[in-house]
Formats: C-alpha cells, structure tokens, sequence
C-alpha cells in the first residue's frame, strides 16, 4: 500500500509570499517562496526580521544576519513539524511596526525562497535565493 501523502499550499495575508508542504511517512518537505526580509542595524549588530513570516534573527554583520536568519528558520520550521506536524502557527505576519519601516521609501527590498526537508536529520537547500531589505537607516 502506498504511503500517504498529505499537501498544503498556504498564502500569507496581503503578500506574494507563499508557503507549500508535502508529507509522507515521517518526512515533510516545506517551500518558502518570496519572503521578504527586512535587514537593519543599530551599529553594534544586524537584525534580520520577516515580514509574511513574523521570524527574526541577530548577527555581528550584514552577512551573517542572513546566515543566522536562513539556519534558525530552518530550524524552526523543523521544531515546528515536531512538536505540531505543521508549520501553521509560524505563518503569521510580522507586527505592523516592522510593515512601517519597510514601507519607507529608503528601503532596500529583496526577496527570500527556500526549500527544506525535514526527517530525523534536517536538510536545507535553495537559501541563495533569499532577498533582504536593507532598512533606510543601515543604508
């Protein structure tokens, strides 16, 4: 008999973003496409935050902010599908706020895809594709 398969296709609200997962047998491939992520510092660090995804990550530098913010989504999608078998509770929108910065005309904006597959051990690929906005303010 042929293992079952369930598919989820999720839209988040007022964005472009779209987040799909299929599972079979224990194993759960997640798509994250067109996430936007705004990037800003205070000078001592970087902040990477989500905005159809309210997700947020901190590095020493612009780089690795992205680095922190790729690996730890990861790894919370992975927790997610352990603890809940789905990722429905992370696909909320970040705070109004953070959507208020962004919409500064000075921002940079880019966007994120990523595609993981979640079993006992976690593998992640496509993250080159990942856009960041660049807050007018660490310009």
């Amino acid at each position: 008999m042929p293992a079952e398969k369930a598919v989820k296709v999720r839209k988040a609200r007022n964005a472009n973003a779209r987040a799909i997962t299929v599972s079979a047998s224990g194993t759960h491939v997640v798509g994250i496409g067109n996430l936007r992520v705004a990037i800003e510092t205070d000078g001592k660090s970087w902040t990477a935050q989500g905005l159809e995804i309210d997700y947020i990550a901190q590095g020493s530098d612009f780089e690795d902010a992205k680095k922190q913010f790729e690996d730890g989504l990861a790894c919370t999608i992975h927790q997610h599908l352990r603890i809940y078998g789905d990722i429905d509770r992370l696909l909320s929108p970040a705070p109004r706020e953070v959507w208020k910065e962004v919409l500064n005309p000075k921002a940079i904006r880019a966007r994120y895809s990523q595609i993981s597959v979640h079993a006992v051990i976690k593998e992640a690929f496509g993250f080159e594709q990942v856009d960041y906005l660049v807050l007018a303010g660490a310009a």
